[in-house]
């Protein structure tokens, strides 16, 4: 039996699951953010500009630190084929069809580099191997689109090629919006995350300059003076209700959880949440399905997750601990 000091080793973890910035940072092995920070990537931004910051961060991160860097993990808003290691429908262009472990492997050579999509990785979050309340979970997570990390026995849930847990693309009733990314009409992603509400209701520009917490705040605001607005969350929150009852119908789960960018509206929907999906699934009102909601950033999600995933992977594989990047 043996304990290590948890700033013996650090996670480097870059996270890319939004298009307009990057935050780089490091964990350590209780999983806390010790260093991180945030840049912005310009609209004209190359794979090559990103590998630069990526650099870069990396340099700045590990100014004064000391011990080791363990592995590298890169989240991304995309789908990642295991077997290709090629990312593929990238919510960044720059990304699409890219072996980035490829890539990042020129600039750390000597370390494990795990890519991995960001529902996922905030499934691993909230996934602790010894409670046995969480062997069968499901992470719906949202962000510019919508995401499923699936936790069965225990264990993520891939599919066959990587891709199990794309949700923006089912088709959701009574939505007759065009999806902007495969043309197809009545897309949840149409409706449910936090830019479908933006958008339908003209505030897209807004969005992006508050940002998503500011203009969570802003809906609430108005969502008691402006009754428009009100039933566009409602809809919202119903349509994810329909979601969980067929997720639960499907995978029989001890619990689903919710988070991402907009958890500061989970207090107004999770009622009709919970009631649309109990009302659609009657396996679900038998059993209680348990739906919760975290109200964390998808940035502070990410990180702990990638810390997860990497310390399993540093124990199932069995690195070598001269394998690991010296600080």
């Amino acid at each position: 039996m043996f304990s290590l000091s948890s700033n013996y080793g650090y996670f480097l973890v870059v996270d890319l699951h939004h298009t307009e910035f990057l935050t780089i940072g490091l964990v350590n092995l209780s999983k806390e953010v010790v260093r991180n920070y945030r840049v912005d990537f310009p609209k004209d931004g190359t794979l090559e500009d990103l590998l630069s910051i990526i650099d870069e961060g990396y340099v700045q991160l590990k100014q004064g630190m000391h011990g080791k860097v363990l592995c590298l993990l890169v989240c991304v808003s995309a789908v990642y084929n295991q077997q290709t290691k090629m990312i593929l429908q990238s919510s960044n262009p720059i990304l699409e069809r890219v072996n980035l472990a490829m890539h990042l492997r020129e600039h750390f050579p000597s370390i494990p580099i795990l890519i991995e999509n960001d529902a996922n990785l905030v499934a691993y979050s909230q996934n602790e191997p010894c409670n046995s309340n969480n062997n069968h979970l499901l992470f719906v997570f949202f962000t510019q689109g919508i995401g499923l990390g699936i936790i069965i026995d225990g264990k993520l849930y891939r599919g066959a090629n990587g891709f199990a847990g794309e949700l923006g693309h089912l088709q959701v009733s009574g939505v007759d919006t065009v999806c902007d990314k495969c043309g197809q009409v009545g897309c949840l992603r149409t409706v449910a995350p936090l830019a479908s509400i933006a958008r339908d209701l003209g505030e897209t520009a807004l969005l992006r300059s508050l940002g998503s917490q500011a203009y969570c705040e802003h809906l609430i605001e108005q969502s008691s003076v402006d009754k428009v607005v009100l039933e566009r969350i409602h809809l919202t929150a119903e349509k994810i209700g329909v979601l969980l009852a067929e997720l639960f119908d499907i995978l029989n789960p001890n619990q689903i959880i919710l988070g991402g960018n907009n958890w500061k509206l989970f207090p107004m929907m999770s009622q009709t949440i919970k009631e649309s999906c109990r009302g659609v699934s009657n396996l679900a009102r038998e059993v209680d399905v348990q739906i919760s909601f975290l109200h964390h950033s998808c940035n502070e999600l990410i990180f702990k997750g990638a810390s997860e995933k990497g310390f399993r992977y540093i124990i199932e594989t069995d690195t070598p601990f001269e394998n690991f990047l010296t600080l």
